[in-house]
């Protein structure tokens, strides 16, 4: 007898629900648009790891990420490859483009001394950012720079 449908063979291994779930996650992303943005990337991939699918991830994180979101990539990376991303990130951040994006990565990897070398290297373009920038960087410079000032020791009154 003739089976109509090869999925009815039983030597035939089919996917299980949560593969089908992931692919289709993914399927209704890009039915939108063909090309993800990042945000849309970060949900395929998160999805993919909650799901224990790391390869299916790393095509994803694989790809170029605009810089403001690259360290949310960063975030979903692990052991070696989040170490050489970390390195790519920052060689990117200090070749150039924009000072402020540059920055505010450098330091979002914990690298405020480069973060502070690169600002005083290139002063000359802070003339051109917006003052509601400049103030959210030196909020951020603050911020992480307050973590490693020892605070000082209030002494007892009495």
């Amino acid at each position: 007898m003739v089976q109509p449908l090869g999925w009815l063979d039983p030597s035939v291994a089919l996917p299980d629900n949560a593969t089908i779930a992931k692919a289709l996650y993914e399927r209704s992303i890009l039915i939108h648009s063909q090309q993800p943005n990042n945000l849309e990337m970060k949900a395929i991939c998160e999805n993919f790891l909650q799901h224990g699918q790391p390869e299916a991830a790393m095509g994803y994180l694989n790809q170029a990420w605009e810089s403001r979101f690259e360290h949310d990539r960063l975030q979903l990376l692990d052991g070696k490859e989040k170490a050489d991303a970390c390195d790519e990130a920052i060689a990117k951040a200090e070749q150039g483009g924009n000072l402020l994006r540059s920055t505010e990565l450098l330091l979002n990897l914990e690298q405020t001394d480069r973060g502070q070398a690169l600002v005083l290297s290139r002063h000359q373009e802070l003339v051109e950012c917006f003052y509601d920038h400049l103030l959210r960087l030196a909020k951020a410079f603050e911020k992480k720079i307050a973590i490693w000032r020892p605070r000082p020791v209030i002494a007892p009154c009495c």
